[in-house]
């Protein structure tokens, strides 16, 4: 029997690859609550308390943080609407998708005043973790204020293998 394919730990290994695990990884939760951005050129911690599910049990919906339990490569996504104090000013909104600590990805729209619609910003990112790796989401405006409860602002991820 080729020992690539038998039933020990040899079984996940296939020609020169590793197969993914069984276990599935995925979440996702939506805002429950609006967040003021008081400060222009600040971030600010973005919550996503309202879980809508989590296969593994590695989103904590209290501090609205990924930990991943295996490493992988994950893809992980965000949608946030902002409604600026000041409608009559030009502004920038964004978000960061930071891991340890660090900024890994940054998406920003810039917004002319007078806007018909709240500034919606997407992101989307396909990253390597390790276990216990930690993934958030932070806002920055180059205005004041409030990152809006609307049902397209969530945050989701899934490891992919």
């Amino acid at each position: 029997m080729d020992n690539n394919h038998s039933g020990n730990v040899n079984a996940r290994k296939c020609c020169g690859r590793v197969k993914p695990r069984e276990g599935k990884s995925a979440f996702r939760a939506l805002k429950n609550a609006a967040i003021p951005i008081p400060t222009a050129r600040v971030n600010f911690k973005v919550s996503f308390n309202d879980e809508q599910f989590d296969l593994s049990y590695e989103y904590n919906r209290t501090t609205s943080t990924f930990i991943a339990k295996e490493a992988g490569v994950y893809l992980f996504t965000a949608t946030l609407s902002f409604d600026p104090d000041d409608d009559n000013v030009d502004y920038e909104f964004g978000m960061n998708l930071v891991i340890n600590g660090a900024s890994q990805d940054v998406e920003a729209d810039y917004t002319g005043f007078n806007a018909v619609f709240f500034n919606v910003v997407d992101l989307s990112e396909i990253v390597k973790l390790n276990e216990g790796d930690t993934v958030e989401i932070f806002a920055l405006s180059t205005t004041p204020g409030t990152v809006a409860i609307d049902q397209r602002s969530s945050f989701a991820g899934a490891r992919l293998v």
